[in-house]
């Protein structure tokens, strides 16, 4: 079962745990190039391993027409049975037409992302270059799906809660769920968690220095010297702020309202909501 799971409702942080494991794992004095963190993890939305799984050209494809090769395509991700390889993917864990999303024959665990659907909101806008008002109806959407293109495969996501359940509950599945403030609350920590889940040796001068090459600043400088692939189209930068809480000055109070009445229960199992109900 080789494939590791890096999963996240987009904009949750799965860059920024990529960033911290593939610099720890690379041991190096001088920290993973940016250009080079793509390239940790294979992708779900990879598009080659569908079309070879398929015999066929699949550009821009619908979720319907990539399922039927799903569990072909995962194997293909890793095709050594005793090698771990780490995935990434935004989306859901859940069934469609049958098929399992994520393969569970080739899936060997997970480390699972979320982060304050608040601040999601205003992330989420930037990335898809929308309002904030039509990023909270995204998010909220049990429809939402990253479209395919003439490059990528489709990611069905659904609504942000059914996409944190789904991963967080999924029976059978070895996980490690992770909250992004608290990675960026003590990065080390969150880091030192990851590393156990995967029964790493933990080294502290090793792991003292991968969290330093990923610090929110560092990745930032990088993308602003020589860019980042996985900016879109529609940010001015990929790194915005990093900052968890961001939403009480930039997310309209009425927006603030629509989040919580949408997402209540998911936030305060996971402590966004205090005992009265209001986001922390």
């Amino acid at each position: 079962m080789p494939l590791l799971w890096l999963a996240s409702f987009p904009k949750s942080g799965n860059t920024w745990m990529r960033a911290l494991l593939a610099n720890y794992l690379a041991g190096g004095s001088a920290g993973v190039p940016l250009a080079r963190l793509s390239d940790f993890a294979v992708s779900d939305a990879t598009l080659a391993p569908y079309e070879r799984a398929a015999g066929r050209a699949l550009a821009n494809a619908s979720v319907a027409d990539i399922m039927p090769y799903k569990a072909k395509a995962h194997a293909l991700l890793a095709p050594d049975p005793k090698a771990l390889v780490f995935a990434k993917t935004h989306g859901a864990l859940r069934r469609i037409g049958g098929v399992p999303t994520i393969t569970p024959a080739v899936t060997a665990g997970a480390v699972y992302i979320l982060r304050n659907p608040l601040d999601v909101t205003l992330s989420y806008a930037d990335h898809y270059g929308i309002t904030h008002a039509q990023a909270v109806d995204a998010m909220a959407s049990g429809s939402l799906t990253i479209k395919g293109r003439a490059d990528r495969a489709p990611e069905f996501l659904g609504d942000w809660s059914s996409h944190v359940r789904g991963w967080t509950t999924a029976e059978g599945l070895a996980r490690l769920v992770l909250r992004y403030e608290d990675i960026a609350g003590d990065p080390a920590a969150a880091l030192r968690r990851a590393l156990e889940f995967l029964r790493q040796p933990v080294d502290a001068e090793r792991l003292a220095s991968a969290v330093a090459h990923s610090r929110f600043e560092a990745l930032a400088n990088q993308e602003a010297l020589g860019g980042f692939r996985e900016r879109s189209r529609n940010q001015a930068k990929f790194f915005r702020s990093g900052k968890a809480g961001q939403w009480r000055t930039d997310l309209a109070p009425d927006l603030v309202a629509r989040v919580v009445a949408a997402h209540r229960d998911v936030m305060r199992d996971f402590g966004y909501l205090d005992d009265t109900g209001e986001p922390v």
